[in-house]
């Protein structure tokens, strides 16, 4: 299973952890509340919760946080395995020294008791959903940089067959890059276009619609487009050397800077 993947089947379960830890403490040291009231809205809050269940549960979803935290947010992982286990140096057991793992063996005295826990539980759900923002910023670099070598890659594949006289082979490359990178465009801003199969042109035309691109980008664009037609569709006329330099170096720019 993927880092990604790990953490959202631990983000989708932190109400239910939550809710079943609750429950937990209502059934195992119910004497700690001194609000009947309270204890009902926890029952009625977090009716589908299992108790039962909470210590097993509990257990995976705390060491596939420590995964995560460890993979995108190292610097939290102890605060995260704080609150759960004490100091080993811990002379008394206070509201202070209290730990998540002290509640669920049921340790209490006058000082302290499982109740003291539960903002502690709630610290590390806050901390595994600050998570959200900062594993989606990571993986888009990360993807961002993938297809960037990618992309680079094909250029060079590009430039080669160029070098060796395939000019239209190389512009085909172009062509099927450019329209890749628009297409991401077009979909990481939830734009939709109608057409199956839409071409560089069709593309254009929509992100400089919705504003995404201005005028002197569109025209650059409908050159670019105008290139990649001549390499895939125009067979009696054969591009230029020089067509097809401006193709890759244009093709280049334009995954480089239009975003």
């Amino acid at each position: 299973m993927k880092v990604k993947e790990i953490y959202e089947e631990i983000y989708n379960e932190c109400d239910s952890i939550f809710g079943s830890f609750l429950m937990y403490l209502v059934e195992r040291h119910r004497e700690y509340f001194e609000d009947d009231n309270f204890i009902e809205k926890i029952k009625t809050n977090y009716k589908d919760c299992s108790a039962s269940s909470f210590r097993n549960r509990y257990q995976k979803w705390y060491t596939n946080s420590i995964i995560v935290l460890n993979a995108f947010l190292p610097e939290r992982k102890n605060e995260f395995i704080e609150l759960y286990s004490p100091d080993p140096k811990r002379k008394k057991l206070t509201g202070l020294t209290y730990k998540i793992s002290d509640a669920i063996s049921g340790l209490s005295n006058s000082f302290a008791s499982p109740i003291d826990s539960i903002s502690q539980v709630q610290r590390q759900i806050d901390i595994v959903k600050s998570l959200k923002d900062i594993i989606d910023s990571k993986i888009g670099d990360i993807k961002q940089i993938i297809e960037n070598d990618v992309f680079e890659n094909e250029l060079d594949s590009a430039r080669y067959l160029l070098f060796k006289g395939f000019n239209r082979s190389a512009g085909a490359i172009c062509g099927v890059l450019l329209e890749k990178h628009l297409k991401s465009m077009v979909s990481s801003r939830g734009l939709i276009i109608s057409k199956r199969d839409p071409s560089i042109n069709d593309l254009n035309a929509e992100l400089y619609k919705n504003g995404v691109i201005d005028s002197t980008q569109n025209k650059y664009l409908l050159f670019l487009g105008d290139l990649r037609n001549k390499c895939d569709h125009d067979k009696e006329l054969e591009p230029t050397k020089d067509e097809i330099t401006d193709f890759i170096n244009g093709t280049n720019k334009v995954i480089k800077t239009y975003n």
